[in-house]
């Protein structure tokens, strides 16, 4: 009797013993689970990092469609124009000064100023009165202010001009191709950022006068 149950003593020992999980099976289990929460994390911080990009990018393209609109009246209207940047010499410059018709204030626009000293380029404008001496970018008095910025986004970009001929032939009309590169952080989204960039641009003739 007494061999009988030790023999069923020893049974129920091991069977209870399979019921539960030795150390290295919880280790495995909790491996998987971290791989698995990690995976949803990941995933979850690039679903923001998207959404944040690309509502960074709209919101910059829609401010530069207007920024680039409001730049193109003023220069139909203006009676002088500046820049280093022209067709037949093939540079593109990265300001460009005219004279508004209308009142006679003085413009600057400059790209690739960090304005807001956020570590990404501005789109800047001085603007003088119109009893400012200034002939060109650089001898403007006034201060600039930014007009087009993305703390996510450099804005860039560049004037093409072709001026008018005033003396020879006051019929030749003058023009200006205005371009505006937005890039949402190439640096640190490497090939990815290249679906993250946006040209724009747009030739405004001048008006005579």
């Amino acid at each position: 009797m007494g061999i009988i149950k030790n023999n069923f003593t020893k049974k129920l020992g091991k069977k209870n013993r399979k019921k539960g999980f030795t150390l290295i099976e919880l280790l495995i289990a909790f491996g998987f689970f971290s791989i698995i929460i990690g995976g949803v994390i990941i995933l979850s911080v690039r679903t923001i990092e998207a959404n944040q990009r690309a509502q960074a990018v709209q919101s910059t393209l829609e401010n530069a469609q207007f920024a680039i609109e409001l730049l193109s009246k003023k220069i139909r209207t203006s009676s002088f124009i500046k820049s280093s940047g022209s067709y037949s010499s093939g540079i593109e410059a990265n300001e460009l000064f005219f004279i508004d018709n209308l009142d006679g204030s003085k413009y600057c626009y400059l790209f690739g100023s960090d304005k807001n000293s956020d570590g990404k380029k501005d789109l800047v404008v001085y603007k003088d009165p119109p009893t400012s001496t200034a002939t060109s970018c650089s001898t403007m008095s006034s201060s600039s202010y930014s007009i087009l910025s993305n703390k996510f986004i450099n804005i860039t970009g560049g004037f093409w001009l072709k001026e008018s001929d005033y003396n020879n032939n006051p019929q030749k009309k003058g023009m200006v191709t205005i371009v505006v590169d937005l890039d949402y952080d190439s640096q640190s989204l490497g090939s990815v950022a290249e679906k993250n960039k946006v040209k724009i641009q747009t030739t405004v003739s001048i008006r005579d006068y």
